[in-house]
């Protein structure tokens, strides 16, 4: 069986093939999180690092990072049941206006944040509804 060099399995990758991009993973994975674990001390830092070097790796070549935009998802309903509830705490019973806003905490670390205007909504005589503020 013939196998590939890593200069064409990269550009197979980078041509949207996913089954390179993974080939390239298990030809360097043990290698990558033995110098990860010698960075950082601890297996779990090392795994982490480990998935932050696939994500830079997924990013050289292209294409989604699955279980990135999954934390990412699960990172923004969290904000936005946080907001919700700090706004009924207030008195809302709506928040107009929403935004989000991502931030760059440090290596390994992002924020997410929710943003908006938390109002109270009542009917009309039409059962439209009307802002209170």
């Amino acid at each position: 069986m013939e196998t590939d060099t890593d200069a064409a399995l990269v550009a197979r990758a980078r041509a949207g093939d996913r089954d390179a991009f993974g080939q390239l993973v298990q030809r360097y994975m043990r290698r990558a999180y033995a110098q990860a674990l010698g960075l950082v001390g601890s297996r779990e830092d090392a795994m982490d690092l480990g998935r932050d070097i696939l994500a830079v790796l997924r990013n050289i070549v292209g294409g989604e990072i699955h279980d990135y935009t999954k934390l990412m998802a699960e990172a923004r309903e969290q904000a936005l049941d946080r907001m919700v509830a700090t706004a009924a705490g207030r008195g809302a019973n709506a928040v107009i206006n929403v935004r989000f806003s991502t931030s760059y905490i440090m290596s390994n670390a992002s924020e997410i944040l929710a943003f908006g205007d938390a109002v109270v909504l009542e009917r009309d005589g039409d059962g439209e509804a009307v802002d209170q503020h």
